[in-house]
């Protein structure tokens, strides 16, 4: 059985094969999507020599105190000016600088009489101060932002200055999701006898919607081979990029997804990994002419289903789209834990900061069985117990997966 990080490896080793196509949106409905090139300068950044502050600007002279004031330079203005080394410009902040200045005295620091302003007492100067040189920031050719690059808030108005009207992103990965079970039953409907409401497969399409991307959901499936096949068939068929199913993957008398799968020559790459919650999960490729599609089978109990898609999707398209945020940290355990077997455990916790200490502490929740939303629903995180380990005593530190 493969253990947490070679089924990692497998399912971000083809989720980096993935072909999404490309579309070019406006610039302001970008947010949260994903780019598809690589932003580069097309100008200097600063375009041009520009002051920093609001002042005057002279060419530099070690000693002198007074300078006489021949002209105004404002943002976008005339920066044509000619200055010898008794004369200086008033300049506002972004001004170009005039060719032959090459420091500005900031507006408080001097005192103007009449047309010539005197540089306050202990002001000290320093060759090229206040100036903001073209090209400091960024040279022209030079990479902006890298393509896979989820765009953010604070990107817009660097792909603004960048002349990026419109931008190319990825097409948002098309994600179909079905859950099967006899007992299960909509969410607006009351169950009755062994009937239960459907919860995974709302956790997987919020999950989805999280991710910026589009679920396409195929329903809830009796325990029927023929149905299950029928679906399925359907969903490879769809413009999907990747098909999330929940249930029939243990090896119960009605878990006949594997053997659809198999049927419908997807190519299964592993079946359970040393994980609990989640071991039975499945994973597996479709190709449908020159189109790759990637098949999840996770488990059907809620919790399951809730790890499975958070350790090994949600991490693996994070890593693709290069999302550098930081989802594990390191906290202080409340409680000793244990475990008798050799999997690698994912036990949901709350995560405090303690605000003497500044310190990050963590316990596990009362409730920690797969079937149990409500553990779940009270967590923050997931404490990572790994493999070699039996037992993490109380006030050790371990790493944590926030959820």
């Amino acid at each position: 059985m493969l253990n947490y990080h070679d089924a990692y490896q497998l399912i971000i080793n083809e989720i980096s094969k993935l072909c999404l196509q490309i579309e070019e949106v406006p610039l302001v409905q970008s947010t949260g999507r994903y780019l598809a090139e690589d932003i580069i300068s097309d100008i200097d950044m600063p375009p041009f020599a520009n002051s920093a502050m609001d002042g005057y600007a002279f060419k530099f002279e070690e000693g002198k105190k007074s300078w006489k004031v021949i002209g105004e330079i404002i943002a976008g203005g005339n920066s044509e000016i000619m200055l010898d080394e008794d004369s200086c410009v008033a300049i506002m902040t972004g001004g170009k600088i005039p060719d032959n200045a090459d420091t500005v005295v900031p507006i408080e620091d001097v005192s103007l009489e009449g047309h010539k302003i005197i540089l306050n007492h202990g002001v000290k100067l320093k060759k090229g101060a206040n100036i903001r040189y073209q090209g400091e920031y960024l040279m022209k050719d030079s990479l902006v932002i890298p393509r896979n690059t989820k765009i953010e808030s604070n990107h817009i108005p660097v792909l603004a200055n960048y002349g990026k009207r419109f931008v190319k992103v990825y097409k948002n990965p098309k994600i179909g999701i079905l859950s099967t079970g006899n007992e299960l039953i909509d969410i607006d409907s009351t169950p009755s006898g062994s009937q239960i409401r459907v919860t995974n497969l709302y956790s997987i399409i919020e999950n989805i919607l999280g991710l910026k991307m589009n679920p396409v959901n195929f329903g809830i499936i009796p325990d029927d081979k023929d149905k299950i096949r029928e679906i399925v068939k359907k969903a490879l068929n769809d413009d999907i990029d990747i098909l999330i199913t929940s249930g029939a993957v243990s090896v119960g008398k009605y878990d006949y997804l594997k053997e659809v799968l198999l049927n419908e020559r997807i190519e299964i790459i592993f079946w359970k990994a040393n994980i609990k919650p989640g071991k039975p999960m499945l994973f597996g490729k479709y190709k449908n002419e020159n189109r790759q599609k990637l098949i999840f089978g996770l488990p059907g109990n809620p919790v399951s289903t809730f790890v499975n898609f958070r350790i090994f999707i949600k991490r693996a398209f994070d890593e693709f789209f290069g999302n550098k945020k930081i989802d594990i940290f390191p906290a202080i355990l409340e409680d000793t834990i244990t475990k008798k077997d050799g999997k690698r455990h994912f036990i949901c916790g709350v995560s405090r900061l303690d605000s003497e200490t500044r310190e990050i502490y963590v316990s596990k929740t009362p409730e920690q069985s797969s079937g149990n939303i409500f553990g779940l629903s009270s967590a923050n995180c997931l404490i990572i117990f790994e493999e070699s380990l039996k037992e993490i005593k109380k006030g050790e530190k371990v790493l944590c997966i926030k959820i």
